[in-house]
């Protein structure tokens, strides 16, 4: 056998002798096994519940249920795991049958030199079909990243058209107000020609930010201030929240060092964790509640003699199950419906920050709070390989 792996094998066998006359002749294979006996259903069903066995061997005869009843059961719980019968007699008709119900196939008992042979190839079309399910699984995942590919393409296109067409009426509604404070006398007419202006230079900023973060150019390192980010960031969503009586609260400390990075990426993951603790925070709260609000930290932070900035996201909407703990940074894992959200962001969100040379994680209690920290380098180790700009290449007050 080339098996190179320890394998876990489940007798369901109630004579001793058969079971020692199978574990012998399995022991001359040179195959690194264990295996445990099982005599009754309750043991097997409570064995497939606890472990994860990579192989049945099973008479077909027990006293206290039969081998098809088996057979059922481990389908039922492990749907492709190699199903062997290894019974003294079985009738062609009853093989034919338990190879229709999903058995793998079947070795006499008076033939058990056969055993290894079926054993081996059994586990060798397991490890293939498994292989080849997992190839299939990374086909569709690829398939699935292409098709958002181009829908953020699309996106990014209108956007950048959506923009430009704003931009231009609002220049002539911002050169209007101008003109009204410039000339007008009456108190009233200059009050609304300045909250015009205000309101106008206000979306302006918006549509400049946005096109900034659509703008598909080379992702290049620069030096900037880790504030203006995180401002410019939320500026882009600030209204919008406020629509869902939600609440931006910013605690970040004036002394943040300078940092090294591409602004636009930085922008995409804060702005994918602020849409997600929208989401929890309105989950929990469907309506005005003084809970529904997000914090944002950015503090120092010093490691084996390099200085990082810490940066946390913490909501207390409905927090993360447990269940879901290991799943939420795989690519297209969402709780979310599908016209919600594709389950793209957290997994393009960790690898932005790896390329960063930086860490994201988090840490949740389920129905009380959720709290994402992004760790990054103040100069990551790919910016010192790079011949980078030193100027920002987000979106700049004009």
């Amino acid at each position: 056998m080339m098996i190179q792996r320890k394998i876990y094998i489940i007798c369901i066998e109630d004579n001793p002798t058969d079971l020692g006359l199978m574990i012998r002749q399995i022991g001359t294979s040179g195959l690194d096994f264990s295996y445990k006996q099982i005599q009754t259903k309750e043991e097997l069903i409570q064995e497939l519940k606890a472990s994860e066995p990579d192989l049945i061997l099973s008479d077909f005869s027990l006293p206290s249920f039969d081998g098809m009843e088996a057979l059922e059961i481990v389908r039922k719980y492990l749907p492709n795991i190699p199903f062997l019968f290894v019974s003294g007699w079985l009738g062609e008709e009853a093989a034919i049958e338990a190879l229709k119900r999903g058995a793998t196939d079947y070795i006499s008992k008076n033939k058990i030199s056969k055993l290894n042979f079926s054993i081996d190839r059994a586990l060798k079309e397991s490890e293939e079909r498994a292989l080849l399910d997992e190839a299939e699984k990374e086909n569709e995942t690829l398939k699935s990243q292409l098709i958002q590919a181009q829908k953020l393409e699309a996106v990014s296109l209108l956007a950048t058209g959506v923009s430009h067409e704003i931009n231009n009426p609002l220049t002539i509604i911002i050169n209007y107000a101008q003109l009204i404070l410039g000339q007008s006398k009456d108190d009233m007419i200059l009050k609304y020609a300045s909250n015009i202006l205000d309101e106008g230079e206000r979306i302006s900023k918006i549509t400049k930010d946005l096109l900034r973060l659509a703008r598909q150019e080379k992702q290049v390192f620069s030096k900037v201030r880790f504030h203006d980010v995180i401002q410019r960031t939320v500026s882009l969503c600030e209204q919008l929240f406020k629509k869902d009586t939600i609440f931006i609260k910013l605690e970040i400390i004036d002394s943040l060092p300078d940092i090294y990075c591409v602004p636009q990426q930085i922008q995409q993951v804060v702005l994918n964790l602020l849409n997600n603790a929208r989401d929890a925070l309105n989950q929990k709260y469907p309506k005005f509640d003084s809970n529904k609000v997000i914090l944002i930290k950015a503090g120092r932070l010093k490691r084996e003699s390099k200085e990082w900035i810490q940066m946390c996201i913490e909501d207390r909407g409905i927090g993360i199950p447990k269940e879901e703990a290991k799943k939420i940074f795989s690519p297209f894992f969402t709780t979310k419906k599908v016209d919600k959200g594709t389950g793209l962001g957290l997994s393009v969100s960790t690898g932005i920050i790896k390329d960063h040379g930086g860490e994201l994680y988090y840490e949740s209690k389920e129905n009380e709070y959720t709290r994402f920290f992004i760790n990054l380098p103040v100069l990551p180790e790919r910016r010192l390989e790079e011949n980078v700009s030193s100027e920002e290449n987000f979106a700049q007050p004009e």
